[in-house]
């Protein structure tokens, strides 16, 4: 057993050979205490002749012996002595056996070779040979002790033992005994390395399998496999988490109840990766990019399919942010370049007129004319001004306020406007405390434009509903963030005017220069913030706020450092 037996055979796997072994010694000690007593009763039917009872005798023994071995084996400490002392009771066992029926006649002779490579297969290249010696000495001793007349066999023989019969069997049992005993080494050896092998083989393919499976089920990227039918075999962690359900729930179940608007018979799915849309159980709508590759045998044979997925959700908003941006800024310039320079001949022209005024006579249609041109004229001021802060918005004034109140002063204000539509209901749900750190003009253009949106977008009435809150201790938002909502039973935004609605002077409406939400979304990146919108068409839109919302003191004045700039 090499290193295993120097160390007494603590393994598992020698306690399982020693085991084995010994069952094996009960059952050919009883085939053959039963074969004996067939093929005797053959002949004589008594079962009390002084060779059975020499018989039953050695049985006995050897059940006792091998009994015993088994009950106390886990107990035994030098196992290396326990082994090589029942490897030398199976030769006495054999040799006694060989003297009760008929020493050199005897058929059983050949159960010194099983002796050898039983005792091989507990301790291989030493256990043989040490089998094999102990064959020899003892077959041969048994041989001289029946020719010098020592021993008196307990069967009668009709052939007197001579020399030469003497000296073959002797030599040729030592080459059958010390030949079994190499081959059978050479074979068990051979065995144990290739058990070996095996076991490291096993072990190495345990590993990659384990490591296998942990860089599959860290992958960022959602994978499910599928069988020939469609059916689910495999999804990894990501997959579990962007499709919201467990994986001992899909496992076994057809592909398209879990992605039923993805048809993988479809010649466009096994194209280039493209995107879906999906609905998660709660009712979550999230952007998915997803690639259908086929999955192949060594044989070129297909086994299925491999559906890798990702969500861009949030990539795609921020891509859609980014866009925006690019565009709004591209259109800020430019809108701060005109602004400029039609501002200053616009004053020229509003401070000629009054002079003017001062020397026209009092005629009705002048003064009409007059009251038209100033009126314009303001109206143009105002959209200078608008363009002004929708190109940088910069406060002018910074200073603390407590947000619910800002929202119920503009909302008083907005109850009495002339041109409100009926059956405005207003709803609030305001967190008390909430402190913000700008520019109230800003914060206040900010809620006035949505405000107004809203209002324009219920002509003939329906429900404005603003929440505030201040959400802290985020593991998505690592600071904290002030969240505006305000939520409308409008007319709704169609899907294709949803990335256009924060572009300057776009408008669905007849009036308006369409720089409303513009401004909004410039003052709140300004503010690092973000705005988004939710929308439905017939059941009203909601526009979301996230502004950072520092604590008061040092830190509080840097809310907006970027509308300094």
């Amino acid at each position: 057993m090499g290193g295993q037996s120097d160390q007494e055979g603590s393994s598992q796997e020698f306690y399982r050979r020693l085991k084995w072994t010994l069952f094996l010694r009960l059952m050919v000690v009883t085939f053959l205490l039963v074969a004996t007593i067939v093929v005797h009763l053959s002949k004589n039917p008594s079962l009390l002749v002084r060779p059975l009872i020499a018989l039953y005798f050695l049985a006995g023994i050897s059940y006792f012996i091998t009994l015993v071995s088994l009950l106390i084996v886990r107990w035994v400490r030098k196992l290396l002595p326990f082994v090589y002392a029942q490897i030398l009771w199976e030769v006495i066992f054999v040799t006694a056996l060989i003297y009760i029926t008929g020493d050199i006649e005897s058929i059983f002779s050949f159960l010194y070779l099983l002796a050898v490579i039983t005792a091989s297969i507990l301790e291989f290249r030493r256990g043989a040979f040490f089998a094999a010696s102990a064959n020899f000495i003892l077959y041969t001793s048994l041989l001289l002790g029946l020719y010098f007349g020592i021993l008196s066999p307990l069967l009668p023989s009709a052939n007197r033992m001579i020399i030469p019969d003497l000296m073959y069997n002797i030599f040729f049992n030592f080459f059958a005994f010390f030949a079994v005993a190499g081959l059978s080494s050479y074979l068990t050896e051979k065995l144990r390395a290739t058990g070996h092998e095996l076991e490291e083989a096993r072990d190495d393919l345990d590993q990659l399998e384990a490591l296998n499976e942990s860089i599959v089920r860290s992958i960022g990227s959602g994978l499910i496999s599928l069988n020939p039918s469609g059916q689910i075999t495999f999804t990894n962690t990501a997959a579990e988490q962007i499709t919201r359900h467990k994986s001992e729930d899909i496992l076994g179940q057809p592909f398209s109840s879990i992605f039923p608007q993805i048809n993988l018979d479809a010649p466009e799915t096994l194209k280039s990766p493209f995107t879906v849309t999906y609905q998660t159980p709660k009712q979550e709508r999230i952007l998915l990019e997803v690639s259908v590759n086929t999955l192949h045998d060594s044989r070129d044979r297909e086994i299925g399919k491999l559906v890798i997925f990702s969500d861009i959700t949030q990539l795609k908003a921020m891509e859609d942010q980014l866009r925006i941006a690019d565009r709004l800024a591209a259109v800020g310039k430019l809108a701060a370049g005109i602004a400029h320079e039609i501002r200053n001949p616009l004053a020229a022209i509003s401070g000629s007129v009054q002079m003017l005024e001062r020397d026209l006579t009092s005629d009705p249609t002048n003064k009409h004319l007059m009251q038209i041109v100033f009126r314009e004229t303001d109206r143009l001021n105002s959209l200078i001004n608008d363009f002004l802060i929708y190109a940088r918005p910069t406060p002018n004034t910074m200073k603390e306020m407590e947000l619910g109140q800002v929202i119920k002063e503009l909302l008083e204000v907005s109850y009495h406007r002339p041109d409100m539509p009926p059956n405005i209901k207003w709803e609030t749900d305001l967190e008390a405390g909430i402190h913000l750190i700008s520019d109230p003009h800003l914060i206040k253009q900010i809620f006035w434009n949505l405000i107004n949106n809203a209002i324009e977008a219920m002509p003939s009435g329906g429900r404005i509903r603003i929440v505030t809150r201040q959400i802290k201790n985020d593991p998505q938002h690592p600071e904290n963030l002030l969240e505006v909502r305000f939520e409308d039973t409008g007319v709704g935004i169609p899907n294709e005017y949803r990335d256009k609605i924060f572009d300057p002077f776009f408008t669905t409406r007849d009036s308006g220069s369409g720089l409303g939400l513009s401004i909004v979304w410039r003052i709140v990146e300004a503010m690092k913030g973000k705005i988004s919108v939710e929308s439905e068409v017939g059941r009203g839109s909601t526009f979301i706020i996230h502004i950072p919302c520092p604590a008061h003191g040092a830190e509080a004045e840097q809310i907006i450092p970027a509308m300094k700039g």
